[in-house]
């Protein structure tokens, strides 16, 4: 069965995927969707263990290679050959891993605060301590430890990212209360991921990078991703933080139109 998914727009209109973070759902994308889906067919479903999709057990950690098979199904399912992908951080991570695999399927790749893996070995043996102690914390912290992992991810400490939320609705997606009410209640994420950046500069589809402004660790790393692709631009936005289409959803959705329109000039054959 393909991952459970809505839909908004006409399905005759260019196919938009657009994958949520770690602990969000589709639903996140909602006030992304509601003016793009007047020019495009927005498909938004739910990653393994989030949302509607929590028949993955807890205890099981996905890998890419799931991820990529489980997307790959989905857009055999929707009878889409081709598709523009949107993806949040470990949504993100899940659409550049598969445009690296399945380059022919993905029209154009926007990715949100995504990284292409870590290349050092110590670093990611650190990363992945790090990530285990951030799980634990949430695990014991209760409710409002999972309320700042849904606003901000892991990537980012809860004491530098508490001052990036500013101007913007940070709540939760609605209609999902047990991602909020079970404490603990951790949904799987990708294992440890194998880094491709020597594969960027092989992607011929046209690449978005977009970061806020007061994430500079992405806004660096998402200058040094650009740099590799050829058809890639990069979108610092001003007052944002980690989170930017939850932060500012209507300017990330023009961003989005804009360059959407700019890929269809974009020959990538």
């Amino acid at each position: 069965m393909p991952w459970p998914y809505q839909t908004h727009g006409d399905p005759l209109h260019p196919p938009v995927l657009f994958l949520h973070g770690f602990l969000g759902a589709g639903d996140d994308w909602l006030r992304v969707v509601g003016e793009l889906s007047r020019s495009y067919f927005c498909v938004l479903p739910d990653l393994p263990g989030h949302g509607g999709n929590i028949d993955q057990p807890l205890t099981t950690p996905l890998s890419f290679d799931t991820l990529n098979n489980d997307l790959f199904a989905l857009l055999e399912h929707l009878q889409l050959p081709r598709a523009h992908l949107v993806g949040y951080s470990m949504g993100g991570r899940t659409a550049l891993n598969f445009a690296v695999h399945h380059p022919d399927r993905v029209a154009s790749l926007t990715l949100e605060n995504a990284s292409p893996g870590i290349t050092d070995p110590d670093e990611r043996r650190a990363r992945a301590a790090e990530d285990d102690h951030r799980a634990a914390s949430i695990r014991t912290g209760g409710g409002g430890s999972l309320r700042r992992a849904l606003v901000y991810p892991a990537t980012i400490p809860f004491s530098e990212s508490a001052s990036h939320g500013s101007g913007g609705d940070h709540r939760p997606a609605q209609g999902q209360p047990s991602r909020l009410d079970c404490e603990g209640d951790l949904r799987p994420k990708p294992g440890p991921q194998t880094p491709v950046w020597d594969r960027l500069s092989r992607l011929k589809m046209p690449v978005m990078f977009v970061a806020g402004a007061l994430d500079e660790k992405y806004a660096q790393l998402g200058k040094q991703i650009i740099a590799r692709i050829p058809h890639a631009r990069l979108a610092i936005i001003p007052e944002a933080g980690h989170n930017v289409h939850l932060e500012q959803p209507e300017r990330f959705a023009n961003l989005v139109h804009e360059f959407l329109t700019w890929a269809d000039t974009i020959p990538t054959l």
